[in-house]
């Protein structure tokens, strides 16, 4: 059973959801009054966005390791 230790005041909830509204609102993610869902929408566009920032990064090491190979593939145990 959860204490109210564990839980954040109703005045902390408010902030984090006004903070996730106004991250949503910063990057462009639609509106929903489901928080969970905003949340989710929030994630898969930040996520989205960083993969784009780091594809030139993502490849270079890719074909570094294929050039290459994997930096301690002799201690791989599979």
């Amino acid at each position: 059973m959860a204490s109210t230790l564990d839980l954040p005041s109703k005045s902390t909830r408010r902030m984090i959801e006004s903070e996730v509204r106004a991250e949503a609102v910063r990057f462009g993610v639609a509106h929903d009054d489901d928080l969970e869902t905003l949340r989710a929408a929030l994630k898969r566009e930040l996520d989205r966005r960083w993969q784009e920032d780091n594809r030139g990064w993502a490849e270079a090491v890719n074909r570094w390791v294929e050039k290459n190979g994997l930096p301690l593939e002799k201690y791989r145990l599979f």
